[in-house]
């Protein structure tokens, strides 16, 4: 009587230890909140802005924040809780690698169903039809359900949240990854190594003038009239040298194009850090290979945007785009690639 009893006890000494973890578990990663779901303060940089864990879309898209923050990875740098300082809004992250026109629209669809607004990136690549994928987000948003205490066990929203704590006990700075993203020094961004890269990466052409680019003109059509006059549509800066072999390979007039139907068909506002200035020609400004800008340069492209007149912003990098000076600042820019040697 007394081992059967002991049994019974140990059996529901497990099940209590069971249910106290798992309600442990879900309230620390429910009140850490490390992706930002509800508040992007206080939390770690990677967590905010983590785009291979697939689970995630559906349940932050759920949330129905006031802006979300959609494109390629160029989306990780920008410096998320200082955009919804900007704002004045809540913003959550759902940008994705080498994300493309037919995802973005996905996802944008689904946030003006909620009555969401969008800071979007409007990257040359993203844009490329010739070199069809297939959509990602289909299939995440057909086999993953919104379920939010399933999204509080995944183990890699555990990891998350230990992230967070490690930072709080070991009074790290939740913008580390930032601080050590502006310090790297690129070894490999000589215009050599660029080229190189381009051409090693996107379907292996044989040089720049056998790289195939191709837009879908009703599908940028369709971007453009989703945006409203709270959206910002921002076309992200390059290292210099990019532009150069854009326009040897035969990006450069039709990505021109694209813009030109964006600005003149959309009611956000387009800003674009294209073309070579200042900012684009300093290879310190970019991680190896000039793919990506580092986040104090996201910083500029902010305070670009928002007017903020206590960061000093190099007059010669950014422009808001509208109807009546988009043609003569796509102009500017084929003149100034044209004749301008890059080091």
């Amino acid at each position: 009587m007394r081992s059967k009893l002991s049994a019974k006890t140990w059996s529901i000494a497990f099940v209590l230890i069971v249910f106290l973890g798992s309600l442990f578990i879900v309230s620390i990663n429910y009140y850490l909140d490390p992706f930002g779901l509800r508040s992007v303060e206080n939390k770690n940089f990677i967590n905010l802005s983590k785009t291979e864990y697939s689970y995630m879309y559906p349940i932050k898209i759920a949330q129905k924040a006031p802006y979300y923050l959609v494109g390629t990875s160029r989306t990780k740098y920008l410096n998320l809780p200082l955009l919804a300082h900007y704002l004045h809004k809540h913003i959550i992250h759902i940008g994705m690698d080498t994300q493309t026109l037919d995802e973005n629209l996905f996802l944008l669809k689904f946030l003006k169903t909620y009555g969401s607004h969008f800071v979007s990136g409007f990257d040359a690549l993203t844009l490329n039809t010739a070199y069809p994928r297939s959509n990602r987000l289909k299939q995440v948003f057909e086999t993953n359900h919104t379920n939010m205490l399933s999204f509080l066990f995944n183990t890699n929203t555990i990891k998350a949240t230990i992230r967070n704590l490690t930072d709080t006990l070991l009074s790290q700075p939740n913008d580390l990854v930032f601080t050590q993203d502006n310090l790297h020094i690129g070894e490999k961004n000589s215009n050599t190594d660029i080229e190189n890269y381009f051409i090693s990466v996107f379907q292996n052409p044989k040089d720049a003038q056998s790289f195939r680019y191709d837009i879908n003109e009703s599908q940028i059509l369709e971007f453009a009239k989703l945006g409203d006059s709270q959206d910002i549509i921002i076309i992200f800066p390059k290292h210099a040298y990019y532009y150069k072999f854009f326009a040897k390979a035969g990006v450069q007039e039709k990505y021109f194009h694209a813009i030109e139907l964006l600005v003149n068909n959309t009611k956000a506002r387009v800003y674009s850090f294209y073309g070579i200035n200042s900012i684009t020609r300093d290879k310190a400004n970019f991680d190896d290979y000039g793919w990506h800008f580092k986040p104090k340069i996201g910083n500029l492209i902010l305070a670009k945007i928002f007017q903020d007149e206590s960061v000093e912003v190099p007059k010669d990098f950014g422009v808001e785009l509208t109807k009546e000076n988009v043609e003569a600042y796509l102009q500017n820019l084929r003149d100034s690639i044209q004749t301008t040697e890059i080091d």
